[in-house]
Order: structure tokens, then C-alpha cells, then sequence
């Protein structure tokens, strides 16, 4: 397995690096940039099929859900912080598949342990996992956006933020738990850049009080992570309502 030293992160790779030069290359624009000192793991696959095979056998081997959604993702399931990457499909979706892979890049820094991972329930039914789940990668996805900012990708950002512009429209809604957790997790690119999301009336109506929680959670000393208990109780009675 190659090895890359990054700053005082060190990158183990484990795939084809012949065709992840570029992938490479923006990975250390990321970690020789932000002070610290860790492993990541690299795992270059060769199709998005071949990526959700391996995170599907991972999610039944440990017990846990992994979302394969994009042809980038970052998980921490086994206390290393490891990005999975579709070097191909990535790159067709041009720079704002640049901008996702810091996005998971950030991830690794900030959410590389299994603490990220283990969230207290404030019940026992579903409604309350979905809140836990909901709130935590919101955010988590706060917590990245608000350092990539911090660190100089604020071009990233605003394509991550055309990326959901595109995607969800100009009137965001949140009719059901699954919209909920875009939406929120998409506005916290808007909360960092100091913009309001555009929210339709009626999902504005229904969050209102977790964006401003989220606003507030900018501005504090603390990091948002700090905050997930009351994310969640906030988060848990939109979601009842929803289902």
C-alpha cells in the first residue's frame, strides 16, 4: 500500500494510483494546509458498482449504515478516517467534483473517529433515530463547511452551494424526514457564507428554529458538535411532524 506524507497527515492508499494523480493532488492541498497529524486512508475503486459492493459488505461486517450516494464519501466505521473515491466518475462531474472530494477531505480532519459516530437516542422509535441521524450530519457538515471557509476553499463552497442551487431548486421544501436531511445538511453551506437558504414558505415555517439555531452555533467558541443534543431536540419534533 503507497504511502504519501502530506504535511504531518499521512495518506495510505490502496486502489490504482496511476489514475488518482489529480485525485491525489487535491488531497494535499487540503492536508498540507491544515495542521495535524494522522493516517487517512485513500481507497480508490474502479466503479461506482465495485465502491457500493465494498461499503455494503463494510456496513453488514460492522453493523452500521454507510450512504453511497456520491462518487466520493468519507467514513470513520472502523476508527481510521477513510475516503472512498470513484476516480472516473468523479471527474466527470468537473470542479464541483473537486470541491466534494475537500468537502470529504475536511471530513477526515474533523470526523476521523468513532465518536462521530456514536449519538445518544432521545427514544427508542424511529422518529427519533431519524432526528439523531438528521442532526448529526447536518452538523457535521456545518462543522466542514465552516472550516473550509476557515482554510481558504471558499471557491469550493460556492460550487457546492451551485451544485444545490441546481439540484433542489429555488424553493427549497421539506414534506418528509429524507428532504429534511438534504435540505438542512445543503443550507449549512448558506449559514456559513452568511446567506439565507432559500427555503419555500412553508419549509421556512417548519425549520426556522434549527437554522437560527445553526446561525448561533457560527458564532460561538465551542464547535457545533458540542450542541448535537440540542440539534436533535429541535430536529425531533419537525420530524414527527413530517411523518
Amino acid at each position: 500500500m503507497p504511502i504519501v506524507r502530506m504535511g504531518g497527515w499521512v495518506l495510505a492508499i490502496e486502489g490504482d494510483t496511476n489514475s488518482s494523480n489529480d485525485i491525489i493532488a487535491t488531497l494535499r492541498r487540503v492536508y498540507e494546509r491544515v495542521s495535524g497529524e494522522d493516517l487517512v486512508e485513500l481507497i480508490i475503486h474502479e466503479s461506482r458498482e465495485a465502491m457500493e459492493t465494498f461499503l455494503r459488505q463494510e456496513a453488514e461486517r460492522l453493523g452500521v449504515v454507510i450512504d453511497a450516494s456520491f462518487p466520493v464519501v468519507h467514513e470513520a466505521w472502523t476508527g481510521v478516517p477513510r475516503i472512498h473515491v470513484v476516480p472516473q466518475e468523479l471527474r466527470q462531474l468537473g470542479d464541483v467534483g473537486k470541491a466534494f472530494l475537500v468537502h470529504e477531505a475536511f471530513h477526515s480532519i474533523l470526523h476521523g473517529s468513532l465518536e462521530y459516530y456514536i449519538v445518544t437516542l432521545p427514544g427508542s422509535d424511529e422518529a427519533s433515530w431519524l432526528a439523531a441521524y438528521i442532526a448529526a450530519t447536518s452538523i457535521k457538515d456545518l462543522e466542514v463547511h465552516m472550516h473550509m471557509k476557515r482554510y481558504g476553499f471558499k471557491e469550493e463552497l460556492l460550487l457546492e452551494k451551485n451544485y444545490w442551487e441546481k439540484t433542489l431548486g429555488n424553493k427549497w421544501g421539506c414534506s418528509s424526514p429524507e428532504e429534511l436531511g438534504d435540505v438542512l445538511r445543503a443550507a449549512t453551506i448558506w449559514i456559513v457564507l452568511g446567506e439565507k437558504p432559500p427555503l419555500s414558505e412553508e419549509c421556512s415555517g417548519k425549520i426556522e428554529p434549527l437554522i437560527k439555531l445553526y446561525e448561533e452555533l457560527t458564532r460561538l467558541d465551542k464547535r457545533p458538535w458540542n450542541y448535537l443534543d440540542r440539534a436533535i431536540s429541535e430536529t425531533i419534533g419537525i420530524v414527527k411532524a413530517l411523518r
